[in-house]
């Protein structure tokens, strides 16, 4: 017989599920979008009730005495360590300006790379931002909280436990100033240098996320199973990773499996994870680019920048999307070449310098091409978002691809609004439960959501990867690898 627990989350079998259908949803209802609305509101009588209280005999904002100062930059910067109300100045009536956790949507471009070198980590949050679950169940603390206090919830794979990284809301700024040193803020929210705190946090110093692996950001997120698919040669081969935690804060090990792919059956793998809902990054060697232009070390933090091509060389993009236009083989319209393009879209962490080549924004491409202009709708901004032919994705050398088989299923998640102001939770719980009963948003991630595996998913894309089955893995022993002593550049990012 399935547990309580494999009932509620969908998983007790075809016929038990059926059974038990209108009971298991009406408590996922329940539970993700009332019982949440009213610990919130608990939450907030309680600051309102006891806060002046509180705040007379004691101090009421929090002061995370363990991470603070030197220690916890860990680079030797000065800095100013500002509260999180003081960053955004004041509004036209001269009251200060109320910071958000989240402001407006989830969404890739509130990342914004700082002063260290964590592109890979940006770009992990990046693609775990297109899906906003991903990001709203990493924080226990679901909304601002005027103490400064935020509790995150991080997987810590040695240990293979889920731990609580608490935080407050004290940002290193340039001395003298409201400007972060780190991740840069988006509008008036917080969500994102918060995380990367917490992340600083639990690597023991923001020093520490300079260099890493997108797929490490992804497992302490997720707790997901990762791993990477590269190339030497014409040959792509998958090794699996874990991550850990170092003297320098970020390790892990990369152990090797016998499959090999051709670049068609990764286009396909490509498509078929981020059709999955998974999260999917790229990186490549020093030397980026095809060939054209000379490079110069103008980077944020020193990275070698290719100007006549807009890349820069060994740092992790996030993968947004992948399409195979033209679905009628053969079809063209104009000088066009519907039926037979492959595109790739990417961000680069640092919300500009983007791609500068075929498909890239403004280019001739997509007035020659309408109707994948008019399907994909391209927007020409500096926003570091840019698409790319998959055939010049390799061929710049974009080497590596990082893939977190992500679990889909926890996915559903309160949304506080807190763009409407104390009302929004009700609006939020109200639109929450009903996309869950009316659009069927229930049934899709509680019976049909995915789970994280360690399988490949088949290299096949469309109607015939119904019939073929998952790769089979063949490990051989697995190396250790830390990149405080990783002499390769092209596994740094």
């Amino acid at each position: 017989m399935p547990s309580l627990k494999e009932i509620c989350e969908g998983e007790a079998g075809i016929l038990i599920n059926l059974l038990c259908f209108i009971p298991v949803l009406t408590w996922n209802g329940l539970r993700i979008y009332i019982f949440a609305c009213f610990e919130v509101l608990l939450n907030r009588a309680y600051r309102f009730l006891c806060g002046p209280c509180i705040s007379c005999c004691s101090t009421w904002e929090y002061i995370d005495t363990e991470f603070e100062g030197d220690t916890a930059l860990g680079d030797g910067k000065a800095a100013d360590w500002v509260r999180a109300r003081e960053l955004f100045g004041q509004d036209k009536d001269g009251h200060p300006v109320k910071p958000k956790l989240y402001e407006g949507k989830i969404e890739p471009g509130d990342l914004c790379q700082g002063s260290v070198g964590d592109c890979w980590l940006v770009a992990a949050l990046a693609c775990a931002a297109e899906y906003p679950g991903a990001i709203r169940k990493a924080f226990v603390t679901p909304e601002y909280n005027p103490r400064g206090k935020y509790e995150v919830k991080l997987y810590d794979a040695e240990i293979k436990q889920w731990v609580t990284v608490t935080i407050d809301d004290r940002i290193p700024c340039e001395k003298g100033t409201t400007n972060p040193i780190y991740m840069k803020c988006h509008g008036n929210e917080l969500w994102a240098v918060l995380l990367e705190k917490a992340f600083a946090k639990f690597c023991g110093s923001y020093k520490h996320l300079d260099g890493g692996w997108a797929m490490w950001g992804w497992r302490v997120l997720t707790g997901d199973h990762c791993f990477r698919l590269r190339l030497t040669g014409d040959v792509w081969s998958r090794t699996n990773f874990d991550a850990k935690r170092g003297k320098d804060g970020i390790d892990g090990t990369f152990g090797g499996t016998q499959e090999k792919y051709t670049s068609d059956q990764v286009w396909n793998l490509v498509l078929n994870y981020i059709e999955a809902d998974c999260l999917v990054a790229a990186s490549g060697g020093k030397d980026m680019g095809t060939g054209s232009g000379k490079y110069n070390a103008g980077g944020l933090n020193g990275e070698q920048l290719n100007d006549a091509e807009g890349l820069v060389g060994t740092h992790a993009y996030s993968i947004l999307d992948a399409r195979e236009l033209g679905l009628i083989p053969g079809l063209a319209l104009g000088n066009g070449v519907l039926g037979q393009t492959r595109l790739i879209k990417l961000r680069n962490p640092w919300g500009r310098y983007e791609w500068k080549g075929e498909w890239s924004d403004g280019s001739k491409e997509w007035d020659e091409n309408p109707l994948i202009k008019m399907r994909l709708q391209p927007k020409d901004e500096n926003d570091g978002c840019f698409w790319m032919p998959w055939n010049k994705f390799y061929e710049a050398g974009f080497k590596q691809i990082d893939i977190c088989d992500r679990t889909t299923k926890d996915d559903l998640r309160l949304d506080i609004e807190e763009d409407m102001g104390t009302c929004g939770i009700c609006v939020g719980s109200a639109l929450g439960l009903s996309a869950f009963c009316c659009l069927c948003q229930g049934v899709r991630y509680v019976y049909f959501g995915q789970k994280s595996s360690s399988k490949t998913k088949s290299a096949q894309h469309g109607c015939s990867q119904c019939c073929a089955g998952d790769a089979t893995e063949v490990h051989v022993p697995a190396q250790h690898v830390s990149i405080s002593t990783s002499t390769n550049a092209e596994d740094q990012a």
